[in-house]
């Protein structure tokens, strides 16, 4: 949980990665981005990582439930763990909300389900009960900004100034500098 572009889709997919790199088995503090696993899982290519990406006001209807739950029932084809990411959960339909709360309860152990909200208020309180929930912080802005004027090459001044606009929010400064 955490404001819009925080990173929790980056983070939800470095869990992934953690768990399925093919070249960290020993260490699992980090993932090494290079191996064919944590490629395919950059370019949402994993056979074991599915992602479910609903917009900021697009309802998560029951049908796109139904279809995760029968993918949770298979066992993982190339992986110790299939990795199911739903963006925005807050946005569950009350029926498919209701689907997916038995799976929730008791999830199958070859599986992990990470669920993304901006919203926590919004999620209902059922699902909420049966989660875990880890929040996401903006950084400060004077490390946003020293982080902009090194990836984007831009003014001290110029830098701060987008990371006092964006709240310490680095997708957000992102947004604004490619706009």
């Amino acid at each position: 949980a955490g404001p819009e572009f925080v990173g929790k889709c980056a983070l939800a997919l470095g869990v992934a990665k953690l768990i399925n790199c093919e070249q960290s088995k020993e260490n699992k503090e980090t993932f090494c981005n290079q191996c064919p696993s944590c490629l395919k899982i950059n370019s949402g290519q994993h056979v074991d990582v599915h992602f479910l990406n609903s917009g900021l006001q697009e309802p998560i209807k029951i049908e796109y439930i139904r279809e995760l739950l029968s993918q949770i029932a298979l066992r993982p084809f190339m992986s110790e763990k299939k990795i199911f990411i739903i963006k925005n959960v807050e946005n569950l339909t009350q029926e498919a909300a209701n689907a997916f709360l038995k799976t929730l309860e008791e999830p199958s152990r070859n599986s992990l389900l990470l669920l993304t909200t901006a919203k926590p208020a919004n999620v209902l309180d059922t699902i909420k009960s049966r989660c875990h929930v880890m929040y996401c912080y903006p950084v400060s802005r004077g490390g946003l900004a020293q982080q902009l004027e090194k990836k984007y090459a831009l003014d001290p001044l110029k830098a701060l100034s987008m990371a006092n606009f964006s709240e310490g929010v680095g997708g957000r400064a992102k947004k604004l500098l490619e706009n």
